[in-house]
């Protein structure tokens, strides 16, 4: 995942995997709330304070707990807020252009397109329908599809995995520092 990748290096890959929110489309997400609430939850349930920095924090905290049903209701929780939310979900032009046009811009025909995000799968199919290039995206690997989550790699080995590929056929492009350390 470089900042020099130009499209000559681009046009070698064989799957090129994108994060969602921030790259493709922009959610319309209070996180900041959302975390306080799962925060707070966290802390009734197994009678504690504690203030979770990023979701997937909390939601580690739960999994190292082994409190599965805790788990699925605040997984449902974030996955419900998402797609409540999907209709306002602003797309990225230039991200869906490429990915629309992307033999324009010398990928070949046989160049897989892949989702890994923190967000949910429910949200991620709506988003990507909306912003009209379903059609191009063959592989998702939602929050629901790992249980340890970016900046961990778990993801990228799943999509590397299936389209049995090596590191190097691959390159992931994201918006943040844990999408950089990811890839």
């Amino acid at each position: 995942m470089s900042e020099n990748l130009s499209f000559k290096q681009l046009e070698k890959k064989k799957v090129i995997v994108f994060d969602l929110d921030g790259t493709i489309v922009e959610l319309d997400v209070n996180w900041q709330n959302l975390r306080k609430l799962l925060s707070k939850k966290y802390s009734k349930i197994f009678n504690t304070s504690r203030v979770f920095d990023r979701i997937t924090v909390c939601l580690s905290s739960v999994l190292e707990r082994g409190d599965m049903d805790t788990f699925n209701e605040f997984l449902d929780i974030i996955c419900t807020t998402e797609y409540n939310r999907i209709e306002n979900t602003k797309e990225i032009e230039t991200t869906t252009h490429f990915i629309k046009n992307s033999e324009h811009y010398g990928i070949p025909k046989s160049t897989k397109f892949a989702i890994l995000s923190l967000n949910c799968r429910k949200t991620i199919k709506k988003a990507i329908n909306l912003s009209g290039i379903a059609n191009k995206i063959t592989f998702i690997v939602g929050r629901e599809d790992v249980t340890k989550w970016k900046p961990n790699p778990a993801g990228l080995l799943k999509i590397k995995s299936h389209f049995n590929v090596s590191s190097a056929e691959m390159v992931y492009f994201g918006d943040v520092k844990k999408d950089l350390i990811a890839g």
